[in-house]
């Protein structure tokens, strides 16, 4: 992805100045920048941070996973005003008024009191209750199955599964592209069966004849490419 996006920025450069540029990208690179901020922590202040109980934030709380009556759900109360929200929804304003959770900081100081009475709370219900009752409210989100994923109704909205005619296995299911353009529709075949298109690569890419390509093709040397995919 990083590499689709240097190498827009590098048409556009030679588009609007007329000089391209060379684009260097790796995985270490990317991988190493979605630190983000707790790069930045740990760089000028020396943070370290340490791993945490149902992935929850390591200053907000509460913000993590709760477990109910039917799987885990993620809250995240990033605002003052979502933890009040949360409160009241859920039928325990009492937390309004204990004056250990009345900000930020509060909060965090006492979170194992808090966390221990919200994941009581939340045990009482099912996900799909407290998604109905929190959703639009405060920011909240299913975990979902891989089923559960892919029976949501914006996948089929979105057209996130299609079809694709397999020669070996039939009507095929697969997901289509994220990338939505108005100038045409998607394509979509089943994965290429091992060497079909050798021919095709040797041809066009290598410039080989269909001499060679042949000759290659029926050698029985043990290194010929074509032998061995």
């Amino acid at each position: 992805m990083m590499a689709a996006l240097g190498l827009m920025i590098g048409l556009y450069k030679a588009k609007a100045e007329g000089k391209g540029d060379d684009i260097d990208v790796s995985l270490f690179d990317t991988s190493l920048s979605v630190l983000n901020y707790l790069a930045i922590w740990h760089l000028n202040k020396g943070y370290e941070p340490l791993r945490t109980t149902s992935s929850a934030h390591p200053t907000l709380v509460p913000s993590q996973l709760f477990e109910t009556k039917t799987g885990y759900m993620m809250i995240m109360c990033n605002k003052e005003k979502f933890f009040q929200i949360l409160c009241k929804e859920i039928d325990a304003e009492h937390l309004l008024h204990d004056t250990r959770y009345k900000d930020f900081q509060s909060r965090f100081d006492h979170k194992e009191t808090l966390i221990t009475e919200l994941e009581r709370i939340f045990l009482t219900e099912t996900k799909n209750t407290w998604l109905s009752r929190l959703q639009g409210k405060v920011p909240i989100a299913p975990v979902n199955s891989i089923q559960e994923a892919l029976n949501q109704s914006i996948v089929h909205e979105r057209n996130m599964i299609v079809k694709v005619d397999s020669e070996n296995f039939g009507e095929l299911e697969m997901l289509g592209t994220p990338i939505k353009c108005e100038s045409f529709t998607p394509e979509y075949e089943p994965g290429p069966k091992m060497g079909q298109h050798n021919e095709e690569i040797f041809e066009q890419l290598l410039g080989l004849s269909k001499e060679e390509i042949e000759r290659l093709t029926n050698s029985s040397t043990t290194h010929d490419p074509l032998k061995k995919a």
